[in-house]
């Protein structure tokens, strides 16, 4: 198991590279951590560092892990899961997954038959929604994220309250 968290500073993302140089799928589906067993695309959708979520996705590493990452979530999730809580990460993992050429609707079905509990009140036709959704993310200073709703800055996965009432709203359909 490798035992390396994440940050996202040159050094680590220069490690994080070579974690993906040096093997495909296996190295990419493994912990990372004794601590959380985030997986390296975990990882790579918590920070959202451009680029990372899709160079992890051209691995073809599992798109379902479950996993439970102590610093970001009070629940496990799947990286679909994680991506939601913020504009910025579901956008770097959509447009991986449209990179790698992933079939959405399967994808989707897939998502919902493995990990039905993570997605609560999600159905095949609002996830659909979701992924169809032409949204601009909020703005990205060099790594670093600007909240819409607090102008805080930060750069690991924050929950963003009207990306998240967004989704409620697609959710239930309204």
């Amino acid at each position: 198991m490798l035992s390396l968290i994440l940050r996202p500073n040159n050094m680590l993302e220069e490690a994080y590279d070579l974690l993906l140089e040096m093997g495909g799928a296996e190295v990419i589906d493994a912990p990372i951590s004794d601590t959380d067993g985030f997986t390296l695309l975990h990882e790579s959708v918590a920070y959202a560092i451009k680029g990372q979520v899709g160079l992890t996705l051209s691995k073809g590493p599992d798109l379902y892990p479950l996993s439970f990452g102590y610093f970001f979530t009070p629940q496990k999730e799947t990286p679909t899961s994680l991506a939601m809580y913020s504009s910025w990460a579901f956008t770097d993992w959509l447009d991986g997954l449209i990179a790698i050429k992933v079939d959405l609707e399967e994808f989707i079905e897939q998502e919902l038959e493995r990990t039905y509990v993570v997605h609560a009140g999600w159905n095949k036709q609002t996830l659909l929604d979701l992924f169809a959704l032409d949204y601009a993310p909020d703005l990205v200073l060099r790594g670093v994220y600007v909240c819409s709703d607090c102008t805080r800055r930060f750069s690991t996965i924050r929950v963003q309250p009207s990306w998240r009432h967004l989704l409620e709203q697609i959710k239930q359909e309204v």
